[in-house]
């Protein structure tokens, strides 16, 4: 079974300096001050996830992840990371009228004038992290770590058409399935908490992944 909880220990190396260690502070009451707005939930973005085929050639894959409750809002995979395409993606990501006040991403190359334009023209405060600075932006490295240990590390994509459907099949899983200590034993979707039935003592597993992961739950009662 895949698993249930956040990964442990800090993304913050050991010998940061203080000034560092603020800036990261600040962020977070930034995001998560926003977050408990309705008309302010802060979503983060990385940089590209790089992930080779099995011809190994690199797949980039592109994600927007929120603040929140840590939810998946776009997801697409290219072996060519234009900034045309990444605005493309963001069009996709933010769908007008946006709800969304703060994007946070790093200082990748790819993320240049034309990303940056669309961002303050659709009225998103840019935040971008600190270089070599991967702690500043832990919701959306954390997820990267997730999807490699879970995902990637177990199955090689053919293209980038199998890596879209390998990453809708993972974000499946994640959002419905997967529980997160930090979300209290939640999923970002929201998971029922299934009570047991005095009739029933068998508990029934669900595959997921192509049998990769798992889902136990209590049978309905008949």
């Amino acid at each position: 079974m895949g698993n249930s909880g956040r990964p442990s220990g800090s993304l913050r190396p050991h010998n940061s300096k203080c000034q560092p260690i603020q800036l990261q502070n600040n962020l977070h009451r930034k995001c998560y001050s926003a977050a408990t707005l309705p008309v302010g939930l802060a979503p983060r973005r990385s940089s590209t996830l790089p992930v080779p085929n099995l011809y190994f050639r690199t797949l980039y894959c592109f994600f927007v992840i929120e603040h929140g409750r840590w939810r998946v809002l776009h997801f697409n995979a290219t072996f060519h990371p234009t900034s045309d395409w990444i605005v493309q993606q963001l069009r996709e990501a933010f769908p007008l009228p946006c709800p969304y006040r703060y994007v946070l991403f790093d200082h990748d190359s790819k993320f240049g004038s034309e990303v940056l334009q669309f961002l303050n023209s659709s009225a998103l405060k840019v935040i971008r992290t600190s270089i070599q600075s991967p702690w500043q932006n832990g919701v959306a490295e954390r997820w990267v770590g997730s999807v490699r240990r879970e995902l990637f590390d177990h199955i090689i994509p053919l293209n980038e058409y199998h890596l879209r459907r390998l990453g809708r099949d993972y974000l499946a899983y994640y959002h419905q399935d997967r529980t997160h200590i930090g979300l209290n034993k939640n999923t970002p979707a929201t998971r029922a908490v299934e009570r047991r039935s005095r009739f029933h003592t068998r508990i029934v597993c669900s595959s997921r992944l192509g049998d990769l992961h798992h889902r136990y739950r209590w049978p309905e009662a008949a």
